[in-house]
């Protein structure tokens, strides 16, 4: 027999993906609207989902990968000091 396919018979312990609006998104990586549009304008932050013809949600997990993938302050200037021996 075909196994159906649906949420049920896919993942029955998948946790629904939690959206974000632009308040929180700016909160959680500090970042201004401008700063969020143009970094996705140029395919280096997460696309939006489209929820109404005015409104825009983005997924958290794909915010989070964003920030984890951002380099930590500091790390630049304590990474090339120690290249030079201090």
């Amino acid at each position: 027999m075909a196994e159906r396919n649906n949420s049920r018979t896919r993942n029955p312990t998948a946790v629904p993906a939690r959206l974000l609006g632009l308040r929180e998104v700016m909160r959680m990586t500090g970042l201004s609207r401008s700063s969020i549009y143009s970094l996705r304008a140029r395919g280096r932050f997460p696309q939006p989902l489209r929820v109404t013809e005015h409104a825009v949600r983005w997924i958290e997990e794909e915010v989070r990968d964003f920030i984890a993938s951002c380099p930590r302050a500091g790390a630049a200037r304590t990474q090339s000091a120690a290249r030079r021996g201090r």
